[in-house]
């Protein structure tokens, strides 16, 4: 293989695993609502967010400088390292989310090799086309690995049709079963125009989480994780706390509240996430 072809080759791979990373250390960084629901899932406090995203966010930058770059290969391969034992702790799926680690990796330090004739000269020819192989089957996995998780999954949708509609124009379900584990979407509970009571908000949608479990084969007593974004922590919390105690009953299941700027939709002053298993 040519020289030139190589050096391409390692600086494509390098920059497809740097945009991906600079991406999600970013989203991190910058607080965004996905990467803070994502680390809560995991167990982290939504603080550690920004936290995980200044580790990711300097070693990626350590990895694009030539002479830094294997210093920033080794500092991402442990983040990376981290969140694999992260996802076997909480018995995610392999391919999906556990091998996900693997297959950054791969790409990783695939960049490296193909960039440096001196590391290259140090392994014989055919681990190159070895490695290389490994890499293109790793950015085959991850597709369909997270396609045919969902697609093997319980999807549950709406019953009326205007809900059904706006959740199939916004691209999402009431919620999802994989194996004997639920998660539902966020519920928002939001104020009527001439209220001035807050539970009459959090009945409806402690009412509507209720009846999407249900559906799902589960109850309030199956919830083991219940992930709360509000509007006014300060003001909405008696109220919450009051109308959650007369559904979740001892023991308690784990339970984060974040504060947000807004919801959607605008009259929205909490949004509800819950995690349930089902018991078998």
């Amino acid at each position: 293989m040519k020289e030139s072809t190589t050096l391409w080759m390692g600086w494509g791979l390098t920059v497809l695993t740097a945009l991906f990373l600079l991406m999600d250390a970013g989203m991190k960084v910058a607080g965004a609502r996905a990467s803070i629901e994502a680390t809560v899932a995991l167990g982290f406090s939504a603080e550690t967010t920004r936290v995980l995203g200044a580790i990711l966010l300097t070693g990626t930058l350590l990895y694009l400088y030539p002479r830094t770059a294997l210093l920033g290969a080794v500092l991402v391969t442990g983040y990376l390292g981290g969140a694999i034992a992260v996802q076997l702790q909480h018995r995610n799926p392999l391919f999906s989310h556990v091998l996900f680690g693997v297959y950054v990796g791969l790409f990783l330090w695939g960049g490296i090799f193909f960039r440096s004739a001196t590391l290259r000269s140090l392994i014989p020819w055919q681990a190159s086309y070895a490695l290389l192989a490994f890499v293109l089957a790793a950015s085959l996995g991850p597709t369909s690995a997270f396609a045919g998780a969902r697609q093997d999954a319980k999807v549950l949708m709406a019953s009326d049709p205007a809900s059904l509609k706006f959740q199939q124009d916004w691209g999402f379900s009431d919620a999802v079963v994989t194996g004997d584990t639920i998660y539902l979407s966020g519920v928002i509970a939001g104020v009527r125009e001439g209220e001035t009571d807050l539970k009459a908000g959090y009945t409806r949608a402690f009412e509507r989480i209720g009846a999407i479990l249900k559906s799902a084969g589960a109850s309030w007593d199956d919830v083991v994780e219940i992930t709360s974004f509000h509007t006014d922590l300060t003001t909405q919390m008696p109220a919450i706390v009051a109308v959650k105690n007369n559904y979740v009953k001892p023991p308690f299941p784990a339970w984060t509240a974040i504060q947000v700027s807004r919801l959607i939709p605008s009259n929205g002053i909490t949004e509800i996430k819950i995690v349930a298993k089902i018991q078998k």
